[in-house]
């Protein structure tokens, strides 16, 4: 046995040890330490989603759903969305909690009990620019396999046989070429292509997939001989068909892990919309809380090949296009020619992809959705100017699509009125011209006009001439009008 082997062996046996010091005789933990809490966010087929909150076992590293009262449960989510606590940073203590042998931490004295606190440490980095690396975990249980073959999921990710479109190369064009996601290279464990096998004892038929999960994960654990989670930036879990309930996949928010329900696993809009979670940003929304089809935090669909990217507002927060920004204040005036993510490579440093409103405790975003390149998929809003708004700053708050604006099209629930002049598809690039406010047209001079020397009309009859407009002579005869003669006028 390797000695880095032997010593997690010893330090595994010496936490066993304690645990069951610290056990009561019905199988239950004290929560003895402060564990971090974490913000799940689920989504089915359905189109339904749901948010619970989960804490890290510092025993053993894993992540348990916090079991309670329902009034319990809602106050911690409420506690998430005023923003008191943070996914993977905020911690939670309780001398009435334990942690049972099901693998849930139960609450039972309710909030009252709970002393909540902050352990930036605890909060692993999540940088959006520069380069990361990932592992996924195709998972065999004792009854099925997942779908794909580790090939095929490593090639849906990092595009390492041949698909063009996939996870790596989606987020490095949306980013500008800022973000970079690889393989994790590991000589130990049998990872190939970023791709760890692992096989369980457990069975997924009707089982719930966190049991599923969490066995995959600690195999992994002990495959790799260290901690799964410190060494690649994000794990994804694979899991093969027959788990409970129709979800497709989930993830944590500022966090490392997401997972998928089999195929989902290879589909790119999952892939970015999950890892987006991981990155920090929240859902995107329209009627509901994440049906912007414009951006990949809306829905996702079953392509392998999605080309598409994130909306006005997650761009902002992700720093991408920081130099192609511009803020406007309310009682602005001023025209501004936008330019689509797409064609970022074509702008310069005077152009413009980005327009920030700010208005207190709202914030109004002004894009050009431009239809084309890897955004040429996108599903909603296409080749249109789209106004957006979320809560200010840049933390983790879901958008909100507010309009989808053609030429001529105005929109003015933001603190400065925004008209859409023109969109000139045929430029290079192209953009959308841009009013915000009002701009007061150019007074006239009070002096008189220069006299024209005459000039010959155009050759040609007002049918040929486009720019012809015909002059009507017009009488009055015996009190009636009377249209004698019609001329060109050019």
């Amino acid at each position: 046995m390797r000695l880095h082997e032997t010593i997690v062996a010893l330090a595994g046996l010496v936490l066993y040890v304690e645990a069951i010091n610290s056990s009561d005789q019905n199988g239950r933990r004290l929560q003895e330490e402060p564990c971090t809490l974490l913000l799940r966010h689920t989504r089915y087929e359905d189109q339904a989603d749901t948010q619970e909150v989960a804490c890290v076992d510092p025993l053993t590293n894993d992540i348990l759903a916090i079991s309670g009262t329902e009034s319990m449960k809602a106050g911690l989510l409420a506690m998430f969305n005023r923003n008191e606590l943070i996914s993977n940073e905020s911690t939670m203590h309780s001398t009435n909690a334990y942690f049972t042998d099901n693998g849930q931490l139960l609450l039972s004295g309710g909030l009252d009990t709970v002393v909540f606190g902050e352990d930036a440490s605890s909060r692993k980095s999540n940088p959006t620019i520069g380069t990361k690396s990932m592992l996924a975990l195709r998972v065999i249980a004792s009854d099925a396999s997942t779908t794909s073959t580790a090939n095929q999921i490593s090639d849906a990710w990092f595009g390492t046989d041949g698909d063009n479109v996939n996870h790596k190369s989606q987020y490095y064009a949306c980013s500008g070429d800022k973000l970079e996601f690889n393989p994790l290279v590991n000589s130990n464990g049998g990872i190939v292509n970023g791709v760890l096998t692992v096989s369980i004892t457990e069975t997924v038929d009707g089982t719930e997939n966190t049991i599923i999960r969490s066995a995959a994960t600690a195999k992994a654990t002990s495959v790799l001989g260290a901690d799964l989670f410190s060494e690649p930036d994000h794990v994804m879990v694979c899991i093969p068909p027959g788990t409970n309930g129709g979800w497709i996949a989930y993830a944590y928010i500022n966090s490392s892990l997401s997972v998928y329900n089999d195929l989902w696993c290879n589909y790119v809009s999952a892939q970015m919309h999950e890892i987006g979670h991981n990155i920090g940003l929240a859902h995107s929304g329209e009627s509901s809380s994440y049906d912007d089809q414009s951006g990949m935090m809306g829905y996702s669909y079953s392509d392998s090949d999605t080309l598409m990217c994130f909306n006005a507002p997650k761009n902002w927060q992700l720093g991408w296009y920081i130099d192609r920004q511009k803020i406007l204040n309310a009682g602005s005036a001023e025209q501004i020619q936008i330019n689509g993510v797409s064609d970022y490579k074509q702008t310069g440093d005077d152009d413009t992809i980005l327009v920030q409103i700010p208005g207190g405790v709202t914030d109004w975003y002004v894009s050009f959705n431009r239809k084309d390149g890897f955004n040429d998929q996108t599903k909603e809003g296409g080749d249109q100017v789209l106004v957006h708004n979320r809560p200010t700053g840049v933390g983790y708050d879901e958008s909100k699509l507010l309009a989808k604006l053609d030429s001529g099209g105005t929109y003015t629930g933001a603190p400065v009125r925004i008209t859409v002049n023109s969109i000139n598809l045929t430029a290079s690039p192209p953009y959308a011209t841009v009013t915000f406010g009002t701009i007061s047209p150019q007074s006239n001079p009070t002096s008189s006009p220069p006299t024209s020397s005459p000039s010959m009309p155009p050759t040609g009859s007002c049918n040929e001439n486009p720019k012809a407009k015909f002059l009507w002579r017009k009488k009055m005869k015996n009190g009636n009008l009377k249209i004698s003669k019609r001329s060109c006028r050019w």
